[in-house]
């Protein structure tokens, strides 16, 4: 070190080595082992000339060799070198990102560096060639992924590039103008395949411009979904926690990420369709979503239900018309215009859906013309209701009075809540058709101990279960009807979710071992989790 003027740090040198060894990693699914080795050389003279030479390698010829000089330290000083690099063998980055399961390819590079620090200019090219990726998460096997950046020495770099998934592929080209930093990147594709997982199937067909410039990300195009095949998994038994819980070391650091203007269109072809719990649709239509910072997504148009079924009260109907309409409010909350239909000899009996998706409407109507209690015997029952059970006319009428003070949920969880059960509702009879039908009533006496009780509605049996949680794997299980007793033992095996029954997500898929006594009729249904019942 050279003393200056105040002190100033006038001259430096700095050495920084890596004595050659072997890294292993053992994250990955197959332990990796490399050789290193490495060198990291700066020298800082008098006149504020920073010389720099990097030198890492990781066996094989793989590795990196950089040099880099610049006559001073402010953003107008010249720059000047060269960067080489070569990977042959991308494995290790499963290692690294948990989304990759398996990476092929190679990385080469040999870019000559010029102009000022604030305007850096490139000569040569760089990119990846022969990649391949598998991304677990998304069910996707990417091949042939190449992305190569070009400079001529007089500006940024051009990018160029592709990509196959399923039988589909993408393309792309871009540029970077590091004096302005400014991006521009076109992305164009056919048949491209985004997604292959257990709840989503998609290929997309895009055609989308992005644009970087001064903080602000702005994303433009369209697009075509020719397939695409949505099946969220069965959620209608989560409990989701009531108003007043808190969850302790929930909240989250809030993030500044970059601000993204979008206006895109999104069309549907003639192979898109939901197959979820309670409905089942093929759709069309188009929506352009538009974001505006610091908004939430927005969006304009409509999406037809060109045929489906809708699930209501257990029975199936099916929808006669159907669409979600979205008039520039957020996209997750579209208005819904829905009719679905049950034909039962020369009755038609149907419901009417409205409202929007979070706080949808339901009306009942028939043709002919009958009381609500009529139409909902039908849709439930399928049939007319008894005139000489006084029982079944009084369940159905407080059924139509929760229908009218705001949709299908209310019906067990506004009846539910009130009389203290952490389950109460309908159950169907099954093959038994009418006469099986049952009101279920269950509650949690201990976080561990739960019983129900199944009253059916046209014939006097009825039907009592408690089930013990002896461990967060295996339960016990007893029940008891007029006619018949039995047991089980259940062993819940949980894969990819939370494990602990209170978890609001948790979903036990039970698993029995051992029998139990044949039930002629068994009128349970799977349990709430805890804290049901509010």
């Amino acid at each position: 070190l050279g003393p200056g003027p105040g002190h100033a740090l006038k001259n430096a040198r700095a050495l920084v080595t890596i004595a050659p060894g072997r890294v292993r990693w053992t994250g990955a699914a197959a332990p990796i082992e490399l050789p290193v080795n490495g060198r990291l050389e700066a020298k800082l003279d008098a006149g504020s000339q920073l010389d720099g030479r990097l030198q890492f390698g990781i066996g094989g010829g793989d590795g990196i060799d950089a040099e880099v000089r610049t006559s001073g330290l402010t953003a107008e000083a010249g720059l000047s070198g060269r960067v080489r690099a070569n990977f042959n063998r991308l494995d290790l980055l499963p290692a690294l990102s948990p989304e990759i399961s398996r990476a092929s390819g190679r990385v080469n590079a040999d870019l000559t560096l010029g102009g000022k620090l604030s305007a850096p200019t490139f000569r040569g090219r760089a990119g990846l060639s022969g990649g391949g990726f598998e991304l677990p998460a998304l069910g996707l096997k990417l091949q042939d992924v190449a992305v190569l950046a070009d400079g001529d020495g007089q500006g940024g770099l051009r990018f160029t590039g592709g990509a196959r998934s399923g039988s589909g592929h993408v393309a792309l080209d871009g540029a970077w103008q590091p004096a302005s930093q400014r991006f521009r990147l076109h992305l164009s594709g056919e048949d491209f395949q985004a997604a292959d997982s257990s709840t989503l199937k998609l290929r997309v067909s895009p055609e989308l411009t992005a644009q970087l410039a001064e903080g602000t990300l702005r994303i433009d195009g369209e697009v075509h979904v020719p397939y695409a095949l949505i099946k969220p998994p069965d959620r209608r038994n989560v409990v989701s926690p009531s108003d007043d819980v808190y969850i302790v070391g929930d909240a989250h650091a809030e993030s500044t990420p970059m601000a993204i203007q979008a206006q895109v269109r999104v069309t549907l072809g003639d192979d898109v369709r939901i197959d979820a719990p309670g409905f089942k649709a093929r759709l069309l239509g188009s929506i352009v979503v538009e974001q505006v910072p610091p908004l939430a997504p927005r969006a304009t148009g409509a999406l037809e239900v060109e045929s489906g079924e809708y699930e209501i009260f257990g029975q199936k109907l099916d929808i006669e018309r159907g669409r979600l309409l979205f008039s520039g409010g957020p996209v997750d909350n579209p208005g819904l215009d829905l009719r679905a239909t049950r034909t039962v000899d020369d009755v038609v009996a149907g419901a009417r859906i409205g409202g929007s998706a979070k706080r949808p409407e339901l009306k009942l109507f028939s043709e002919p013309s009958m009381p609500d209690a009529s139409v909902l015997s039908y849709l439930v029952f399928g049939q007319a209701p008894s005139a000489n059970s006084g029982s079944e006319s009084a369940l159905l009428m407080r059924a139509v009075a929760a229908l009218g003070t705001g949709g299908a949920s209310n019906l067990t969880g506004g009846i539910g809540k009130s009389l203290g059960f952490d389950q109460f509702g309908f159950e169907s009879g099954g093959e038994d058709g009418v006469k099986g039908a049952s009101l279920m009533l269950g509650k949690y006496l201990t976080p561990k101990l739960y019983v129900s009780y199944g009253v059916g509605l046209f014939e006097p049996t009825g039907t009592f279960l408690m089930r013990y949680k002896i461990t967060d794997w295996l339960s016990a299980e007893a029940r008891s009807s007029g006619t018949a007793t039995g047991g089980d033992l259940i062993y819940t095996l949980e894969k990819g979710g939370p494990a602990d029954p209170k978890d609001p997500s948790y979903i036990p898929p039970p698993s029995r071992i051992g029998g139990k006594s044949p039930t002629p009729k068994d009128n349970t249904a799977p349990p709430p989790k805890p804290g049901a019942g509010g």
